[in-house]
């Protein structure tokens, strides 16, 4: 059985403007945002995560398929 490792392809960037974006959601909306908050940062770490073999080579990406509609009926 192959040994497979996940990575992270996340950028402080990328963390930084993230939390840039949903603070400034969290104002505009009076804190109606951080509902669905915890579903997109799931989404958005799972999307930029590879999927390496033993050699460090990508053999794949993981994807986050969850949309708007499924998180209002999951809240």
């Amino acid at each position: 059985m192959k040994q497979l490792k996940l990575k992270s392809d996340l950028t402080v960037g990328d963390i930084i403007g993230h939390g840039i974006i949903w603070i400034l959601l969290s104002i505009v909306t009076f804190g109606l945002a951080l509902f669905v908050f915890p579903y997109y940062m799931q989404r958005f770490i799972i999307s930029r995560t590879s999927v390496l073999d033993d050699s460090g080579r990508r053999v794949g990406r993981l994807q986050c398929t969850i949309d708007l509609a499924s998180i209002i009926g999951n809240i």
